[in-house]
């Protein structure tokens, strides 16, 4: 008669399991995350800045595209002229809608009062007065 008993040294390890390697996670001291791709790869994917100074695209944390969201938006509906271009744009509401950003799918007059509410705290901030 066979021993019922549970012996976990008859199960196997499961190949899935292995760890990443080190070389497979990049660290972006700047926004303090780890990426499994190379900043000029991760860039051709997501909506990415370019560094003035040196050329080399900077990763946007989501409260950064959030903001140039907003400011496109504003410059585009208020100014009537368009900071990014389409495609520019369309990847950058693309990335927010991804990420679960709910200001990727604001209405009109929800991305105005958010506009307006940027700019005064903005001026604020100008005027060393804090965050209401």
């Amino acid at each position: 008669m066979a021993d019922a008993r549970f012996n976990p040294r008859r199960l196997a390890r499961p190949q899935s399991l292995k760890k990443p390697g080190r070389e497979a996670l990049i660290y972006d001291s700047r926004t303090g995350r780890f990426y499994e791709k190379e900043i000029a790869a991760l860039c051709r994917d997501e909506f990415c800045a370019i560094d003035e100074t040196t050329g080399n695209p900077i990763v946007l944390s989501v409260d950064e595209k959030e903001k140039i969201f907003v400011e496109c938006m504003q410059s585009y509906y208020y100014d009537g002229r368009e900071v990014l271009n389409d495609a520019d744009f369309d990847k950058l509401k693309e990335d927010l809608i991804w990420e679960g950003s709910p200001v990727a799918i604001l209405s009109r007059d929800e991305t105005k009062f958010l506009a307006a509410m940027v700019r005064n705290h903005t001026v604020a901030a100008r005027r060393g007065e804090g965050w209401p």
